[in-house]
């Protein structure tokens, strides 16, 4: 809830730049996670979580905004629940990462998780113009 005024503040300066700068904050905080995981470091881990909290609260602001404008009013319980849902299933991703450090270790895992966003944004980068 802390990154409300930021999301709000962000879409006012593009429709996805809320989105966008959720998902590089996200990679950020994986990037952060990899150093705290390596070492054993609870403090970084605590940070690293706390940054990876804001990347998802701007990514889920995004998203249920994103739902409210594109559904029509007779369907938005329904697409803001799918929204909810599929945000919901985020919360598998330390049980895979459990599952998969018995091949590969975390810090590859967290590494190889904060390239995903990062590279998404860049990607797109043209479309963070302002209009």
């Amino acid at each position: 809830m802390a990154v409300h005024p930021l999301a709000r503040h962000l879409a006012t300066r593009h429709r996805i730049a809320t989105g966008a700068t959720g998902l590089l904050v996200i990679a950020l905080g994986l990037l952060l996670a990899v150093p705290a995981v390596s070492a054993e470091r609870p403090t970084l881990a605590l940070f690293a979580a706390a940054v990876l909290g804001a990347g998802y609260g701007l990514t889920l602001t995004y998203a249920l905004t994103e739902a409210a404008t594109v559904a029509p009013p007779e369907r938005l319980a329904r697409v803001g629940s799918l929204v909810w849902t599929l945000a919901g299933l985020g919360m598998f991703a330390p049980y895979v990462v459990t599952l998969l450090s018995g091949t590969f270790a975390v810090p590859s895992l967290l590494g190889a998780g904060a390239g995903r966003p990062g590279s998404a944004v860049l990607r797109r980068a043209d479309c963070l113009e302002p209009a």
